[in-house]
């Protein structure tokens, strides 16, 4: 495997008590149709879809990965 350097970004919103996340960088990426989320990324999913969120995970070789996903019952917490 190359390493090669790479950026990530993140963004973040918060409206009507759910929080929105997208992290995306410029890596190699993967093809999602053959490589599985792995535990990290299933954990993150399981954790989510527990609390009634979301995750999403986009990526394409060459062309970096995205995960994104929601959190709700965030209201009142700070």
């Amino acid at each position: 495997m190359i390493f090669t350097d790479s950026h990530c970004h993140l963004t973040m919103s918060d409206a009507d008590g759910s929080l929105t996340f997208e992290v995306t960088d410029d890596g190699v990426g993967f093809d999602t149709s053959v490589t599985g989320c792995g535990t990290g990324l299933q954990g993150m999913e399981d954790r989510l879809d527990a609390g009634g969120g979301s995750l999403e995970v986009r990526s394409t070789p060459d062309h970096g990965t995205t995960v994104a996903g929601r959190v709700f019952g965030l209201q009142g917490r700070t």
